[in-house]
């Protein structure tokens, strides 16, 4: 029983740093000791297994191990948040939607501070579904309401968090596609401060943000500068678990 415990302490650790073939080689032993115990570990080492094809990159199978679970749990406001995500990263905002909104009922009739990070969370995916559909107006204040408290649960607790950081690049993303470069810089040189403060110089959060500068002084001309970025970026990309061939290409 220790042993697996001891997993999923580190399996927290491991996500945020992007350790994913650890986690596989750890989830190949894992997997079968929580199924046969069937009880909460069992359930858990599902989720872990969810999360990590997510990372991967593996939304469809991310999707259908949430589904599973949704199946034989029921719904929960952590569980809809997930699914909503991995349906707008497989491109489908009318189903990610459906979910964000049972996401934010559930929230709003069971409020604690577990739920509370669902609202975020939510708030933000939200801010994703109005982006796909071009609602950059709506886009941008749902992306405003996630970073606005994120921010203010940040000030609640006396320490920052990658939330904000990640509520911060999705207001740069859509402030740098209105053209609002000044606004995109300043959140994004706020998040990578935020990344490397509570992940690290080396965290593969990183590379997204050094992504963004480099697009943001590429509009703003400044050429070296921008270069500099992508190479950021490019470094970091590379040494990911998820190594994502068409992601370097495109940096």
């Amino acid at each position: 029983l220790r042993t697996l415990e001891v997993f999923f302490e580190l399996f927290d650790l491991w996500i945020m740093l992007y350790r994913l073939n650890k986690i596989e080689e750890a989830l190949s032993d894992v997997l079968p000791a929580c199924r046969w115990r069937q009880d909460d570990l069992a359930i858990k080492a599902k989720q872990a297994l969810a999360f990590l094809r997510w990372k991967q990159g593996r939304h469809r199978e991310a999707l259908a191990h949430f589904h599973d679970m949704e199946g034989s749990l029921g719904k929960t406001a952590a569980l809809c948040e997930n699914i909503g995500h991995t349906y707008n990263a497989l491109g489908m905002p009318k189903e990610a939607e459906h979910y964000f909104n049972q996401s934010l009922a559930l929230v709003a009739v069971n409020i604690n501070n577990a739920s509370l990070d669902n609202l975020g969370g939510s708030m933000m995916g939200m801010a994703g579904v109005y982006e796909k559909r071009e609602e950059w107006p709506r886009a941008r204040r749902a992306a405003q309401d996630a970073y606005d408290f994120y921010t203010a649960r940040d000030l609640d607790r006396g320490w920052t968090s990658s939330l904000t950081a990640k509520a911060a690049m999705a207001l740069s993303k859509i402030d740098l596609k209105l053209g609002n470069l000044e606004e995109a810089l300043k959140k994004t040189e706020e998040a990578v401060s935020l990344f490397e403060s509570t992940s690290g110089s080396d965290s593969p959060l990183l590379s997204g943000a050094y992504k963004r500068l480099g697009e943001i002084h590429m509009r703003k001309e400044m050429w070296v500068e921008a270069r500099g970025f992508f190479h950021k970026a490019y470094q970091l990309e590379a040494i990911k678990d998820a190594f994502d061939l068409v992601e370097i290409v495109i940096i």
